[in-house]
């Protein structure tokens, strides 16, 4: 398993995946914080929290759909599969690979509250709660994720479309966006109607 691990966050930082999903969520981050706390001088940073949530409506497919897609394209997934280990622990170890790439922005946002005591009284708890829900809920979206992907039905269809990476990245997060848009068409068209 710890093979595994290293083997998956390697290849993360030897392409540029890992780089490009911690810097797009540190921009998201920086930019919603620059926006709620630093120009409106809102103290709490769950707004912010709240604001990049919808984030991984982008970056969880990116990331989960490349772990089988680049097995698959250097041929490299029948090998680790008749490795002396089981699946579960194959799994295991790319989904800890998964949440350390996701833990690298989640520490870098918990210092951002710090900052804001600087200007005046936050509420810190709350802050690091909101924190911390998003790392769960990262880790929740990115496990669901996987865990379709390790399907059996789902298997043979991702493996037909998801030969190369970039058709992959495109098909999930076009998925993602669909599932997402309509739950958010509903929630919006509902507040109109009640107010």
């Amino acid at each position: 398993m710890l093979a595994i691990y290293k083997k998956e966050l390697k290849s993360y930082f030897h392409s540029f995946i890992g780089f490009l999903f911690i810097g797009v969520s540190l921009f998201f981050i920086g930019l919603y914080y620059f926006v709620y706390c630093l120009l409106y001088g809102y103290p709490y940073f769950s707004y912010v929290v709240n604001s990049v949530v919808i984030l991984f409506m982008l970056t969880v497919p990116v990331l989960t759909m490349r772990i089988m897609a680049e097995e698959r394209r250097s041929k490299t997934d029948q090998l680790i599969l008749t490795a002396p280990i089981t699946v579960g622990k194959i799994v295991m170890g790319k989904f800890l690979a998964l949440l350390t790439i996701l833990a690298v922005p989640t520490a870098i946002s918990a210092v951002y509250p710090l900052i804001l005591t600087r200007f005046g009284s936050v509420p810190l708890g709350e802050s690091y709660l909101a924190v911390l829900a998003f790392f769960l809920y990262g880790m929740t979206t990115m496990s669901k994720s996987l865990e379709k992907m390790a399907g059996g039905r789902l298997e043979r269809l991702l493996k037909r479309m998801t030969s190369n990476p970039m058709k992959g990245l495109l098909l999930g997060a076009g998925i993602t966006i669909a599932v997402q848009s309509s739950s958010a068409v509903t929630v919006m068209l509902v507040g109109l109607v009640n107010s």
